[in-house]
């Protein structure tokens, strides 16, 4: 999946997982990984953003979740915090997670 700047983020969980697990393993400064919370493995990028892939439950998929170093969602294009549009009326919460988690496949 990739924005209209280039940017891409694979949509399989493997290869995501594998090209950044190899980073870590290769020693690439900065890089690192980390235990979730629920099942699942997180990755840190050098930047201190982080992406957590995080394992199927009976409410969520097969998914990849974007942070940034504060802690704060952030959408893995742009890497800046999602923000509801003016006017907005939804549920802000998912507005944000809908655009800071990718669903991913195996």
């Amino acid at each position: 999946m990739a924005d209209a700047n280039g940017t891409t983020v694979p949509l399989s969980a493997s290869r995501l997982q594998g090209g950044l697990q190899s980073a870590v393993d290769a020693g690439e400064p900065g890089f690192s990984s980390f235990p979730t919370r629920s099942a699942g493995v997180g990755y840190a990028y050098p930047n201190g953003d982080t992406v957590r892939i995080m394992q199927p439950t009976r409410y969520a998929g097969l998914r990849a979740s974007f942070e940034n170093s504060s802690g704060n969602a952030i959408n893995p294009f742009s890497g800046r915090p999602p923000q509801p549009p003016k006017g907005f009326t939804g549920n802000s919460k998912d507005y944000v997670r809908s655009r800071s988690h990718i669903e991913l496949d195996d």
